[in-house]
């Protein structure tokens, strides 16, 4: 789909509906034992204004990723997310050919991915969401699937 293309709320839902059916049941239905996987992650309208304070960022890519299970050096520190799914997104820039590739800042960890550039701050990389269900509530996108 091209990055312009919205879709109907009927599309989503059924998109969500989607992976209730076909995925989820595939999940560690013990991720976390009151709250069980993640279905969802709010980021506030700040971290996407900081994403693109920088002109040469393009956009962003959304990784799936996961907690571990009990959290290592508190870091989340967060019981609730322990073990649990959640996406880490990246900013991404124009690789001269017109693609868009990470922006991070250990290129020796990914190689070809370039350095941003001087003066852009702290890591282009972002996981200040809240997972849901529990913090963040997450049914009105998806029709009641979800509580």
């Amino acid at each position: 789909m091209p990055s312009t293309t919205r879709i109907p709320i009927s599309l989503a839902r059924q998109l969500i509906l989607n992976f209730k059916n076909l995925k989820k049941p595939l999940l560690d239905p013990t991720a976390h034992p009151t709250h069980g996987e993640t279905v969802g992650v709010w980021f506030p309208k700040t971290t996407f204004d900081e994403i693109f304070l920088d002109p040469t960022v393009n956009g962003v890519r959304v990784y799936l990723a996961a907690y571990e299970r009990p959290a290592v050096n508190g870091i989340p520190g967060i019981p609730d997310y322990e073990g649990r799914i959640t996406v880490v997104l990246c900013q991404t820039v124009d690789d001269g050919a017109g693609n868009p590739i990470d922006l991070i800042e250990d290129e020796t960890a990914t190689p070809g991915y370039p350095a941003p550039p001087p003066g852009a701050g702290p890591d282009p990389v972002y996981d200040d969401g809240q997972i849901c269900p529990p913090p963040a509530q997450c049914s009105g996108l998806t029709g009641g699937v979800y509580p």
